[in-house]
């Protein structure tokens, strides 16, 4: 098998070389490890450091972002991901669209129940599919948020994914964990094999 990108040292327990064009492997999105035209998945249970590459940059925060059913539905989960990847060399470290059930929402959203939006909001979540992810990064939690912008559209600035593609408070396209307390509850309800 001599063909382009293999054999380059990509495997999770070997450090990677040089490619044939001087490049050293970077750590892509959702668990890849590879130079952006060839890539081995890394295990998404692993920890991010665990397919790095030495001299990766140490990571400082965890959050949750949770896409939410109607930027699935809209479309706009390439545009909200690029945008999380571009910025200030934040890393995906782990990844998955599902259908989220009621167990998984009245964790989730445990400290809102009896509020008059509590149902109308389990409704939704679970109206069809979430991507789920877990971002890291330097600052990431506070990153994600001003990113993501406030909770009501017109208030949030153009630039933000809610500024820009937001559209009723209540269906606001994405979630992020508000601290680093809520980021390891959240992370340990979407993804309890990742510690």
């Amino acid at each position: 098998m001599g063909g382009r990108g293999h054999d380059r040292g990509l495997t999770r327990d070997a450090p990677p070389r040089s490619t044939s064009r001087g490049r050293v492997p970077r750590r892509g999105p959702a668990g890849w490890a590879g130079d952006g035209w060839w890539a081995r998945p890394c295990s998404l249970s692993a920890p991010a450091d665990h397919c790095s590459y030495p001299g990766s940059p140490s990571v400082s925060q965890r959050t949750l972002v949770l896409l939410k059913p109607d930027a699935v539905q809209r479309g706009l989960i390439g545009e909200i991901l690029g945008r999380i990847e571009r910025k200030a060399g934040w890393t995906i470290s782990a990844l998955e669209m599902r259908t989220l059930d009621r167990s998984l929402l009245e964790q989730h959203y445990a400290e809102h129940v009896g509020r008059e939006f509590y149902e109308p909001l389990v409704a939704f979540m679970s109206a069809g599919p979430v991507v789920s992810m877990i971002v890291e990064g330097e600052r990431v939690i506070e990153g994600v948020r001003a990113l993501a912008g406030p909770t009501d559209p017109i208030a949030a600035p153009s630039g933000s994914i809610r500024g820009d593609f937001g559209t009723i408070t209540r269906e606001n396209l994405i979630h992020a964990s508000d601290s680093e307390e809520s980021a390891e509850r959240e992370i340990k309800i979407f993804f309890p094999g990742i510690s």
